[in-house]
């Protein structure tokens, strides 16, 4: 009678040697990983000999930086361009080539606050729009043949232009006078009497009031009421 084959059951198997297994490939893990250790170790050159080597390098670039020549390779990596060399020869545009046929500002009107379709050129076609702005260029002078790109020049100091100092001066005491003279006609032209008028007083006699004396107007002396 043929016995009837078993079937592999992981999780079973899992359940039962899982531990070993897992264990079994930390194992050969860690073994690769202590062989490549041991190997860089043994091909690891000797600190002390990089270090010498480094200096050494370290010292023959400051010895080029002080004492050596570029060589024709080196000056020809920093050659300028040839358009920066050769000075540019720019031939002004004619106004009479380029007749204006239509108005020179275009006509703006309100805009739309409505959503439409962006403009799409067509391959070939251009557009030229009118921007104020800073163009970027170089800042080259020529001394002879050799082009010069921001450079120092020396500036003497002299003493202060006389003539532009009295200018200066003569300037300042004309802007005082007019300042002057416009705050006097602001002056003459205010009314001299600025206090309001005085209300109506009590009558003298009146009732609940003793009447009153009144000093000439030269009498500078204090004013008394009369007797009753």
């Amino acid at each position: 009678m043929a016995k009837a084959k078993a079937k592999f059951d992981a999780k079973d198997f899992l359940l039962r040697k899982g531990e070993i297994l897992v264990m079994g490939v930390a194992g050969v893990c860690l073994v690769a990983l202590l062989f490549w250790g041991v190997t860089k170790w043994a091909s690891a050159e000797d600190p002390a000999t990089i270090a010498r080597t480094l200096a050494q390098k370290s010292e023959q670039v400051k010895t080029n930086i002080a004492t050596g020549k570029p060589s024709p390779e080196d000056l020809k990596a920093i050659q300028p361009a040839e358009f920066i060399i050769k000075p540019q020869d720019n031939t002004p545009a004619r106004t009479t080539d380029f007749p204006v046929s239509g108005p020179i500002f275009d006509p703006t009107a309100q805009p739309s606050t409505k959503r439409d379709n962006p403009l799409v050129l067509n391959v070939g076609d251009f557009q030229i729009d009118l921007v104020s702005g800073a163009m970027p260029g170089y800042d080259i002078i020529y001394d002879g043949d050799d082009p010069m790109i921001a450079v120092l020049t020396n500036v003497v100091k002299g003493d202060l232009d006389r003539e532009k100092m009295k200018a200066a001066l003569a300037t300042l005491r004309a802007t005082t006078r007019r300042g002057q003279e416009n705050l006097n006609k602001i002056k003459s032209s205010l009314p001299k009497n600025n206090q309001p008028p005085g209300g109506p007083g009590f009558p003298p006699g009146g009732p609940g009031f003793p009447p009153v004396v009144r000093a000439p107007p030269r009498c500078r002396g204090a004013v008394r009421p009369a007797a009753a």
